[in-house]
């Protein structure tokens, strides 16, 4: 009879000491899927992977590189004592929100090369744990400049780019402006603040949700303008594209904006590509949120809309939005907790599903 394996002496969690079913669920899929348990992982994650290991032997499901990440990211937020939630944080998940660039230094994405252009799973707001809308894929060179700044930190080191002339932790001055604006989907900034200090200079994945109307009109609009440029890089055309977008806006005044505004972007995105016909036509409409008249230009619209006005704009444009208040996505993130586990969070939540089906599947192995 083989001797049972010694578990190392290591670390353990901090949500051991709310529910060590947690961790043993956490053991117990990396024995699941066939994965090697880190050594670093130890106490009721430990006992879960050598009990799934007795189990499954050597046979296991199927895995790659999506369902891999999912393990670690889960095993981390173990050991610290994060949320995260099962039911949204999937191997599916992650391969649906993939992107072949990172939206912030928009290099090629690697994967395993052990570069700082391999892809790597981030929290936009540090004060969150890992739930969907909180969650993004970007570079690791992006991630590691991010650490754990905040929107206005960020904000701070595009600055500091652009007044220094050099790098400020890797990142130049547009690098940062567009981690700060992509930050913004998730971090609880008031909408007004967001608009006249962060342009949309990157636009985000479609699994982001928006509390703030303005900006999810404005990504909307500037959706449905890209497939304009890409299409056309004629200014012409393009102002003649402007002129049928905006004719979904109602009331003289707010058209005759709207077609200036439009007009405006799809100028300057047609005139980028035409320059850069390598560029990918998005590239060149986020860079467009840089010119002044842009913004200034949007800003106007918003004030002659309104809320109600860019609902009814997105509805004729064919999406009916579903925004969320800034108090919904936080409690869904754990933000008053500062994104850790608590008690409390595991009750509320446990019929949702954050770490609850690995309880249920646990008892009934």
């Amino acid at each position: 009879m083989s001797a049972t394996p010694a578990i190392p002496h290591v670390r353990t969690s901090r949500a051991d000491l709310l529910d060590p079913e947690i961790g043993r669920a956490v053991g117990w899929d990396f024995a699941r899927f066939g994965v090697e348990l880190p050594e670093r992982y130890g106490g009721s994650a430990r006992e879960g992977y050598l009990a799934g290991r007795a189990h499954y032997g050597r046979f296991h499901e199927p895995t790659d590189r999506f369902q891999r990440k999912v393990l670690l990211i889960r095993a981390n937020a173990w050991m610290r004592g994060r949320i995260f939630d099962l039911k949204s944080i999937t191997a599916d998940f992650l391969r649906s929100i993939e992107p072949l660039h990172c939206p912030i230094t928009r290099v090629p994405l690697t994967y395993g090369t052990g570069a700082d252009t391999d892809w790597s799973v981030d929290r936009l707001c540090n004060e969150g744990g890992y739930v969907a809308h909180n969650v993004v894929i970007i570079s690791t060179r992006a991630n590691i400049a991010k650490d754990r700044k905040s929107v206005a930190d960020m904000c701070a080191a595009s600055q500091k780019a652009f007044m220094d002339r050099q790098l400020v932790d890797g990142l130049d001055e547009f690098q940062w402006a567009r981690l700060a604006c992509l930050a913004t989907y998730a971090e609880d900034v008031p909408e007004r603040a967001v608009m006249a200090a962060h342009p949309v200079v990157v636009l985000p994945p479609l699994h982001l949700p928006s509390g703030r109307i303005g900006m999810a009109t404005e990504v909307l609009l500037r959706s449905q303008a890209a497939t304009c440029a890409a299409r056309h890089h004629n200014p012409r055309e393009g102002l003649l594209n402007a002129m049928r977008l905006a004719e979904v806006f109602r009331g003289k005044k707010s058209r005759k904006l709207a077609e200036r505004y439009l007009a405006r972007l799809i100028a300057r995105t047609c005139q980028d590509l035409k320059g850069n016909p390598a560029k990918p036509a998005t590239f060149a409409l986020e860079d467009a949120g840089w010119d002044e008249e842009v913004r200034r230009l949007w800003m106007r619209v918003c004030s002659e809309l309104g809320g109600p006005g860019m609902r009814e704009v997105s509805e004729r444009l064919g999406f009916r939005l579903r925004l969320r208040s800034s108090e919904e996505l936080n409690e869904e993130m754990g933000a008053e907790s500062r994104g850790y586990l608590t008690r409390e969070y595991l009750e509320t939540h446990e019929a949702d599903g954050v770490e609850h089906h690995a309880r249920q599947r646990l008892s009934g192995r």
